[in-house]
């Protein structure tokens, strides 16, 4: 599963073969999974998972197959690896770690960190018997902060969050079961109001609505729409795949399959800008840049709205090329 240019031929197959023999040598359990998590046949495969005993824990570790990579990493207490107990880590395809923690009997425990695709901090969070507890901070891909949540063991506290200029977003408190109470304050970007919910018996009681420059709102007219690109889907689709493809050097082709899928991860921004674009499931070396590229050049997009406002929104989108593409 390989586009490979002709005269450059690296046989990763050999590699990966001499890989598997050594996994099967030290009798562990191996299976291979398509870019959907579904497992498949070893020529279909983007992820290859080995199973180990290691005295009464079992050790699980994924990998991406063309890139050799390590994906994650955790402990079990079973062979099929549905009771997690022990150490958690996963890895984006760059190597950058994307989440770490520890499970006892297959729930979060102590603290537990996220970390965003360029390597800075995601979220921090501490877990006690599965449950998230105390003060939960999280932060944008640049840096700013993004929320700041406290939760008692009763799953009530407060809410404060910014957008990612540092201006505020939202605010407001919440009881048992995580849900709103009282007065909740939301913001256009620019600092404006832009909503005003009141809730009592844990019920919307009241709202009012604002536009950026503080004008009154008819509620009816007010919805929560996700980001959409601003032509229908398919001709989307079909638009950037052929960006993709025009620009792939001569002499391309599929090694080992007549297929293979991507899966793209970007957001939409506030103003309809793709941004942060990376490939959770990547392609060739060659060519990832390609398709970063190609994303990136797909025109503006209607950004997401909710209570109100432009909000960014997380996007993450299956690519495949076929054979007869090429």
């Amino acid at each position: 599963m390989k586009i490979q240019k002709r005269a450059f031929k690296v046989n990763y197959l050999i590699l990966f073969v001499l890989f598997l023999t050594t996994s099967i040598q030290a009798q562990k359990v191996e299976k291979f999974f398509d870019f959907k998590w579904k497992e498949c046949k070893s020529s279909e495969a983007q992820y290859y998972a080995v199973t180990e005993k290691i005295d009464s824990t079992y050790l699980r570790r994924n990998y991406f197959i063309k890139q050799q990579k390590l994906l994650y990493s955790m402990k079990c207490k079973d062979s099929i690896c549905k009771m997690k107990d022990g150490e958690f880590f996963s890895l984006y395809v760059n190597g950058n770690i994307e989440s770490k923690g520890i499970y006892k009997n297959n729930k979060k425990e102590g603290s537990w960190l996220t970390f965003h695709n360029n390597g800075k901090m995601k979220d921090s969070m501490f877990f006690s018997n599965g449950n998230s507890l105390g003060i939960r901070l999280s932060w944008h891909p640049n840096g700013f902060k993004c929320d700041s949540i406290y939760e008692s063991t009763a799953k009530s506290g407060a809410r404060v969050s910014w957008f990612d200029n540092g201006a505020p977003s939202s605010y407001g408190s919440y009881v048992e079961g995580n849900k709103k109470t009282g007065k909740w304050k939301y913001f256009h970007k620019n600092g404006k109001i832009s909503a005003i919910e009141t809730y009592q018996n844990l019920n919307l009681a009241e709202v009012k609505y604002f536009d950026e420059n503080g004008v009154v709102l008819n509620i009816n007219e007010v919805k929560n729409t996700p980001a959409i690109n601003s032509i229908d889907e398919k001709n989307w689709n079909r638009n950037l795949a052929k960006s993709i493809l025009s620009n792939f050097p001569d002499g391309f082709k599929l090694i080992n399959t007549d297929k293979v899928t991507v899966v793209a991860d970007f957001t939409v921004n506030e103003e309809g800008n793709v941004e942060n674009v990376y490939l959770s499931v990547p392609f060739d070396d060659n060519i990832n840049d390609i398709i970063i590229k190609a994303i990136k050049k797909t025109g503006k997009w209607i950004p997401a709205t909710d209570h109100n406002r432009k909000v960014k929104q997380e996007k993450k989108i299956p690519i495949s090329f076929t054979e007869n593409q090429f």
